[in-house]
């Protein structure tokens, strides 16, 4: 499906995902902070999320965001390129370990295939493609495919999605945003450095400060990876 390799800068520097040569994910902090706030926020505004679908492994930040939540049963990951597997493992120091953890199921296909062979819904369903310039995933962007997650989302459930603000048109974001927004009733726009993650859900929204409280005192390895990228507390 692609070129994928890992490189990291001599010297105990950082760590970078490359696929066909483009930087997809990396270990510098401003990456992190994107690929933890797919997981997690998605996560902290589900009432009790059980069933997790995570498109696209990448670094497995993400995917390892997701498991880390208490009450979490299953955790399944749609990845097309089955060589990213390797990539992930070599982030095993910031992903949890992920892909060592018995909730995770792996499907090897594409995300939307994947929910158009499935009757199973979920209460929280992230995606954290490559770039939707290239080619295949730009299929994540679409009408078809938020009315698709939208039909696999348990009540109470959220999505989200990385969108990136480099490298698109100021015609084409908008254009993502009002896409999105058409297929869900409740939506967020959170902004991380030169990214942003979409956050939507049929059900109204409820962000209780000391709720977020609790539960972040309550799952230590949510509250350390948000406390890495000035994330960690309820505010």
């Amino acid at each position: 499906e692609s070129i994928v390799s890992v490189i990291r800068v001599k010297g105990g520097g950082e760590q970078s995902f490359l696929t066909n040569g483009r930087v997809e994910a990396s270990s510098h902090r401003q990456a992190q902070q994107l690929q933890l706030t797919l997981g997690h926020l998605p996560m902290l505004l589900a009432q009790n999320p059980r069933r997790v679908l995570v498109v696209g492994l990448g670094s497995g930040m993400t995917l390892g965001a997701t498991s880390v939540h208490p009450g979490v049963e299953q955790v399944t990951l749609a990845e097309i390129e089955p060589r990213v597997i390797g990539v992930a493992k070599t982030f095993a120091a910031y992903n949890h370990r992920v892909l060592e953890d018995p909730k995770l199921r792996i499907v090897f296909n594409d995300g939307r295939n994947f929910l158009m062979t499935t009757r199973e819904k979920f209460d929280v369903i992230t995606a954290d493609p490559i770039h939707p310039w290239f080619r295949g995933a730009g299929y994540l962007y679409t009408t078809q495919y938020f009315k698709l997650v939208a039909s696999h989302l348990n009540p109470g459930g959220f999505v989200a999605l990385w969108l990136p603000l480099y490298e698109l048109a100021s015609e084409v974001l908008l254009s993502i945003v009002r896409t999105f927004q058409d297929h869900f009733r409740y939506t967020l726009l959170w902004l991380t450095h030169y990214d942003a993650e979409l956050v939507g859900s049929n059900s109204p929204l409820r962000i209780d400060e000391a709720e977020l409280a609790r539960r972040l005192a309550a799952a230590p390895a949510v509250a350390d990876d948000l406390n890495k990228v000035v994330m960690g507390s309820a505010t």
